[in-house]
């Protein structure tokens, strides 16, 4: 079926709210969240702030709009990374989503600080927006643990006794969104990409860089030992960052 094709209205109001984001995270850039003004924006492309009304209600949807965006930008980024290894070098995979996700938010640290950092006053975000891709980089990784399978033994010899309360709670998110993977699965998961984003937002925000400079042989080092733990063998080889 041929695609319908875009009329020049729709083409235009494309471009505004391109417009519209793009100032945004200039604002964000220079300010902080709390430097995101509909009224600044409007300003800056000569119309009125009713104008602008019409593609956002309120600085909230447009804050929510922008963190959609950057979590879809984030998750490409590390689906990108994931399938450019082979599907039977799931430590390939892996590595190669660790280091597209400090990549990715080294390139862009804006938009890593709007999802991640301390959200503008106020701020009420539309959950219902956000969570859908917040939660695709997680169901990315447990999807590749899924298919290797090789976490047996080694990974369950390796975790500490889990407290009974913790996992009934792994053992709801499994069932709440479906996954089909062992409550140690998904502990290795989450627990592995906590570790990870705690190195990355570091470096972000710059408290790793007075200490160490370079923060990335100790990032690679710790993906690596992550990897030991859970049962992976060394990946095949995987062009680090």
């Amino acid at each position: 079926m041929q695609e319908k094709s875009r009329t020049r209205r729709e083409e235009r109001r494309d471009a505004t709210l391109q417009e519209i984001k793009d100032l945004a995270w200039g604002q964000m850039a220079a300010h902080g969240p709390d430097g995101l003004s509909l009224r600044a924006i409007a300003r800056e492309m000569r119309t009125s702030s009713a104008a602008l009304f019409r593609y956002f209600e309120n600085r909230d949807a447009l804050m929510t709009a922008l963190t959609a965006d950057a979590f879809q930008a984030q998750v490409t980024a590390l689906e990108t990374a994931c399938e450019a290894i082979p599907i039977d070098d799931a430590a390939g995979r892996l590595v190669a989503i660790a280091h597209a996700y400090r990549a990715w938010a080294l390139a862009d640290p804006v938009k890593f600080a709007l999802m991640y950092g301390t959200p503008a006053v106020g701020y009420r975000p539309d959950w219902a927006q956000i969570v859908p891709l917040a939660r695709r980089g997680l169901d990315l990784i447990l999807a590749v643990m899924q298919a290797a399978q090789p976490l047996g033994g080694a990974s369950r010899a390796w975790m500490p006794h889990m407290p009974a309360a913790l996992r009934e709670q792994l053992a709801a998110v499994i069932k709440t969104r479906g996954y089909h993977v062992p409550t140690h699965t998904l502990y290795l998961a989450l627990s592995s990409w906590s570790r990870l984003h705690g190195l990355v937002s570091l470096e972000v925000f710059g408290q790793l860089q007075p200490l160490l400079g370079d923060p990335a042989d100790l990032y690679r080092y710790e993906v690596q030992s992550l990897l030991s733990q859970a049962g992976f063998s060394h990946s095949k080889g995987v062009k680090r960052s």
